[in-house]
């Protein structure tokens, strides 16, 4: 199961953003809270 819509998170690289995908157990990051540790599944598990 993958997780895409149209307000995907971007990431600034080198300049330019890149769109991101997650998928499901794939460990979501952020450089805006790098302490939070959540997979694709566990948000839709939690309904977050």
């Amino acid at each position: 199961m993958a997780i895409y819509m149209p307000n995907d998170p971007l990431v600034l690289v080198e300049g330019l953003y890149e769109e991101t995908l997650y998928t499901g157990d794939q460990l979501i990051s952020s450089p805006t809270f790098p302490e939070l540790k959540l997979t694709v599944n566990q948000i839709l598990q939690q309904g977050l």
